[in-house]
């Protein structure tokens, strides 16, 4: 199974939505970078773990997604400490735009995404979700008036 081991911190600022919450809502932005990881088709069959800097800030239903908070330490320490603990490099991808991280997990043999690299795949993920969505509407629409012309007048 594919692991994907995620610096929450650095992605919630790649992100155009969850940055955007950023400033106001620390708690919101990382309600919604699970959401949207949990929405992402890449990651459902894989174990996703995402490691917060900080104290947990209230529950986040996160599906099977597993939250880690650093505390006092960083977020960092404990991707480091799961990156050197892998069982299966070659099955793990980290994603972070931390130099050290990076430089670890290559040197262990992880798969190397940048949180910049990440961000742009999962926002294309959206963009083509919402152009199905769009399709998929109009293509119900479109039978429907298909319908409605093609019934024969009742005669008087």
């Amino acid at each position: 199974m594919k692991i994907y081991l995620i610096d929450g911190n650095n992605l919630m600022l790649k992100l155009r939505r969850t940055a955007a919450l950023w400033k106001n809502s620390k708690q919101g932005s990382r309600e919604l970078l699970v959401s949207i990881l949990l929405e992402s088709p890449q990651l459902r069959k894989a174990k996703v773990k995402i490691f917060f800097d900080g104290a947990e800030n209230g529950r986040i239903s996160s599906g099977t997604i597993s939250l880690h908070y650093s505390g006092s330490k960083t977020a960092d320490f404990f991707i480091r400490r799961e990156i050197e603990q892998i069982k299966n490099p070659k099955l793990t991808s980290v994603i972070s735009s931390d130099h050290e991280i990076m430089n670890l997990a290559k040197v262990c043999l992880c798969t190397v995404v940048t949180s910049e690299e990440f961000s742009r795949s999962l926002e294309k993920e959206s963009e083509d979700t919402s152009e199905e969505s769009k399709i998929n509407a109009l293509s119900r629409e479109n039978d429907e008036i298909y319908q409605l012309l093609s019934r024969k007048k009742k005669p008087e």
